[in-house]
């Protein structure tokens, strides 16, 4: 099993917990980009 990262972000009152082993800047990426097509 590969190593994960967990994360917990916090932007612009979107609260975001996971776990993930990409890059975590490349996960805040895409986190800020679905923001702007969905709300969560």
């Amino acid at each position: 099993m590969k190593s994960a990262t967990i994360y917990a972000i916090i932007d612009d009152g979107y609260f975001y917990i996971g776990s993930t082993t990409k890059p975590l800047e490349e996960r805040i990426l895409q986190h800020r980009n679905a923001s702007k097509d969905s709300s969560y």
